[in-house]
């Protein structure tokens, strides 16, 4: 095949620069033929198509786009850090008044008051080597216990029916269970990540399913330290029978398979994406995590 000059037809040699179909011969660059094109741009350009293509007014565009959404990613995660911090100060004045509404309504555990909870406590936080922590106690039919606060200011409030219901051995395995939370600051975590109620809500609910496993473990955490609390293993698991599945369930025994079978019958996807909106574990999981504990301790 004869050479060209640059920018004439391949197939008839046709002058037609600055079109892509020859006028003459109708030669379509899409197909076998082409323009040639100068020596150097052929070398530049390993495909001719991408070449032919390419816009310099879109890679401008893409990269105006990219820069914008970066940006805006970047005030988004601001936007989203001022809320979390705006929230934990929310939280934190918002403790304040919680403890002193508490010491108001509530009944505090004194020697005077109750001698049996107030030694309870004194027993726990001694055993967990740590300072006694105030111990209220609020009219409630469920069982159940909590503890609040933010550092030194943390405190443990009772459901009255806990303390009727559960034995002193039981009640102690609660009670050093609330404290470990406050040992290992896990009521400052709660406390940031929205559980307090005073978090910006939808920032709070996000927080509470990105933590939810963190939640989880937590509390196996809390039952270890309830465990050393109590000092043996059947108080720790009747209590926490009473608690999580009633009385009935707790005299008859705590056959692990049995509550297994009690859970959920959704497949495991389906149990999965639920537990992930749990703060607490499920209970065979918790008992069987005692049990682990107790047996590394030599205390089973």
């Amino acid at each position: 095949m004869k050479a060209h000059a640059p920018n004439h037809c391949v197939n008839c040699g046709a002058a037609k620069p600055g079109r892509h179909v020859c006028a003459e011969c109708g030669c379509d660059p899409w197909t076998a033929f082409e323009f040639v094109r100068p020596p150097a741009a052929r070398a530049s350009s390993a495909d001719p198509i991408a070449a032919l293509l390419h816009s310099s007014r879109e890679s401008r565009a893409l990269v105006a786009a990219l820069l914008v959404t970066s940006i805006s990613l970047a005030l988004l995660s601001a936007a989203t850090v001022g809320l979390v911090l705006l929230g934990s100060a929310g939280a934190v004045i918002g403790l304040y008044f919680q403890l002193q509404e508490t010491r108001s309504s509530l009944i505090q555990v004194t020697p005077q008051t109750s001698p049996l909870v107030f030694n309870l406590g004194k027993t726990a936080a001694h055993r967990l080597r740590m300072p006694e922590v105030e111990i209220f106690v609020r009219q409630d039919a469920n069982l159940n216990a909590y503890a609040s606060g933010l550092g030194g200011a943390s405190w443990v409030v009772i459901n009255s029916a806990t303390a009727d219901v559960l034995t002193p051995a039981e009640l102690l395995f609660v009670i050093g269970h609330e404290l470990g939370h406050i040992r290992k600051n896990h009521v400052m975590w709660q406390v940031l990540i929205g559980r307090s109620g005073h978090a910006i809500p939808v920032v709070s609910a996000v927080l509470r399913v990105v933590f939810s496993g963190w939640s989880q473990e937590a509390e196996i955490t809390a039952d270890r330290a309830g465990f050393r609390a109590a000092g043996e293993l059947e108080s720790c698991v009747s209590a926490l029978l009473k608690i999580c599945s009633g009385t009935s369930m707790a005299e008859s025994g705590h056959e692990i398979e049995k509550i297994d079978r009690a859970r959920t019958t959704a497949d495991d996807l389906n149990e999965a994406i639920a537990e992930l909106q749990l703060t607490h574990p499920p209970l065979a999981r918790r008992i069987r995590a005692l049990e682990s504990f107790a047996r590394s301790t030599g205390d089973a």
